[in-house]
């Protein structure tokens, strides 16, 4: 019954294969255009990472995110 909420397990997370909207690289964080990842990622915390690097931008900004400056 939670699933119909949204409420999934951790493994139905793990298990699903995403399209990555955002540009992602896997190595240590930097502060760019782009969604680090020690490892290749799950969806949840794919989608986390996403929310957390917009909380890094503001105005004009904010709304250039996906788009990577050369």
């Amino acid at each position: 019954m939670l699933t119909s909420f949204g409420n999934r397990t951790p493994y139905s997370a793990k298990s699903r294969e995403f399209t990555p909207y955002f540009q992602y690289k896997i190595g240590p964080y930097q502060s760019d255009y782009y969604l680090y990842f020690a490892k290749q990622p799950y969806l949840q915390v794919y989608k986390n990472e996403i929310f957390m690097k917009m909380y890094e931008y503001a105005g004009y900004d904010l709304i250039r995110y996906n788009t990577p400056q050369c």
